[in-house]
């Protein structure tokens, strides 16, 4: 069986995410209300949850020769995450209220949290000869869904975070 154990992208990236907003969000809410779960959300998830999960990879540019070792593979990578903050609430004006604030808090820590912001800038791997690292990194979009659950209202915010690395040979 093949073991999770190596560092890679982008599960380097969920977990430094995770580990983050799980502490931000313990001081923002002392309560420990907060979960965070390293997959995507479902409706049985405990309400004021966070799902952090990677939902894409993409070669970026054309192959340049000379900068690693196989020719044809691409210097520039950009992988997406899904992060979704998820309100259950019986009552819809509070839903409604609790969600727009703990959707932009999460946004918000995503551009200013600087303890994140340098941990997603240092990410790097390096597997044999080639050396991956975060070139850049940010937030594409955020979508909000509303549904009804038996008698409680579902709020969910959806943000596509991107983060682009460099490929480089380490001879």
């Amino acid at each position: 069986m093949l073991e999770a154990n190596e560092l890679c992208f982008p599960n380097n990236i969920v977990d430094v995410m995770a580990a983050r907003v799980k502490q931000n969000f313990d001081v923002i809410d002392p309560s420990g209300d907060t979960v965070v779960i390293k997959r995507s959300l479902t409706v049985s998830d405990p309400d004021q949850s966070i799902g952090i999960v990677p939902v894409d990879w993409a070669p970026k540019g054309q192959p340049e020769i000379g900068r690693k070792p196989n020719q044809f593979e691409v210097s520039a990578q950009a992988y997406t995450i899904m992060l979704q903050a998820l309100i259950n609430d019986m009552d819809e004006d509070r839903a409604i209220r609790r969600h727009s604030l703990f959707s932009t808090k999460l946004r918000r820590m995503l551009y200013r949290d600087t303890v994140l912001l340098s941990a997603l800038a240092q990410l790097e791997v390096t597997d044999s000869d080639v050396r991956e690292k975060t070139l850049q990194y940010g937030i594409r979009s955020q979508q909000f869904l509303v549904t009804r659950k038996d008698s409680s209202f579902q709020y969910l915010s959806v943000i596509e975070f991107y983060l682009e690395t460099q490929i480089s040979s380490t001879t």
